[in-house]
């Protein structure tokens, strides 16, 4: 055997395992998660009430904000209106907490 691993020509176990080591300390590729802002969480969920809270990664406070806003705004324009504001400023505060 000529030096190598396995017998097979230009095959160098330790090679590989150094390539290996190489790819694994520089990855081809880094994802970033963007952290969702306050701000656009807030104006989402001013045009549609939940979408902010949906926005921030929170799928049951999303459903329960249209929901609970939907049934205020059925019930009676005011308690829809004083729902949807604090729908408002709780999308902004989720996305504070999500850490934007």
């Amino acid at each position: 055997m000529d030096g190598t691993a396995d017998g097979r020509r230009g095959f160098s176990l330790r090679d590989e395992l150094e390539e290996l080591e190489r790819r694994l300390d520089a990855p081809d590729e880094v994802r970033v998660r963007r952290l969702p802002s306050p701000g656009i969480a807030a104006v989402l969920a001013f045009f549609w009430p939940g979408l902010g809270h949906l926005y921030a990664g929170r799928l049951t406070a999303s459903v329960g904000w249209f929901v609970g806003t939907a049934v205020a705004y059925w019930l009676f324009f005011v308690p829809g209106f004083l729902v949807h504001a604090i729908c408002i400023w709780s999308a902004y505060r989720a996305a504070e907490d999500a850490g934007g």
